[in-house]
């Protein structure tokens, strides 16, 4: 695996080492490379929108973010390897990744946009579209649909927020700083729905029945590894707009 650093303001990129048994691998972002015709913010209904720059995505409900990417780095990695569901607990073993994202266009589609692009690194390129779209304008929810031909393992890369409590019975209803954590517990009945909030006022979670976890470990970033080669992510907000203030929970 080909990993990219910055050494006198030059990408070199160096090889990469997996543990051989980790409960869950430390899979990092690398470069995200947003072109010209990609770029932008674009409304997506009742004070809602997405917006992808060079610095990351996010989603905005009216002046607040709601959700964003990981600052500065890849929003997706996608790999290869085995999900082990047996034995003392859950596990993943992952022997290769792919973490440099480009993304060169987007345009719209119903409720949504879509972007399109690749995972690359010196040697290997997988193609990639991301959709960002609303169920309806009166929903209080936004999906992310990631999809990777040729991926066994997903990666969604998020910034890292204060205050990001389990949700029940995804996860445990605690502070998850600075652990990683199958959801459900390995059963694959939780693996889908929301997972955990965060001090945005929203909650996040993960459709579909794919083995998921949450990983907290890292500085600056929450990770979100889906054993499927597409995903949907889903950010819902809990609260209501406080004038002049954040967002707040309902009564």
């Amino acid at each position: 695996m080909l990993v990219a650093g910055v050494v006198f303001g030059a990408v070199v990129l160096t090889p990469r080492v997996w543990p051989r048994r980790a409960p869950m691998a430390d899979v990092q972002p690398q470069m995200l490379v947003v072109r010209p015709g990609a770029k932008g913010q674009v409304d997506l209904g009742e004070g809602l929108a997405v917006s992808l720059f060079d610095d990351g995505l996010r989603v905005i409900l009216g002046t607040h973010v709601i959700f964003q990417s990981v600052p500065l780095g890849s929003l997706v990695s996608a790999g290869r390897g085995a999900f082990v569901p047996s034995g003392p607990g859950q596990r993943e073993q992952v022997s290769s990744t792919l973490d440099n994202l480009e993304i060169t266009r987007s345009h719209q589609v119903p409720a949504g946009v879509r972007y399109s692009g690749r995972l690359f690194d010196r040697t290997r390129s997988w193609p990639l579209t991301l959709t960002v779209s609303r169920p309806s304008r009166s929903a209080e929810r936004v999906d992310l649909t990631v999809s990777v031909p040729g991926a066994q393992l997903l990666v969604l890369h998020s910034a890292r927020e204060y205050l990001t409590f389990g949700l029940s019975p995804r996860l445990p209803a605690v502070n998850l700083r600075d652990k990683a954590w199958w959801a459900g517990g390995g059963s694959a009945k939780n693996f889908s729905g929301a997972a955990y909030s965060t001090i945005l006022g929203s909650t996040v979670g993960v459709l579909g029945g794919a083995p998921t976890g949450v990983d907290i470990r890292h500085n600056g970033r929450t990770d979100v590894h889906v054993w499927a080669p597409s995903v949907t992510m889903t950010v819902t907000w809990y609260g209501r707009t406080r004038a002049g203030g954040g967002l707040i929970r309902p009564a």
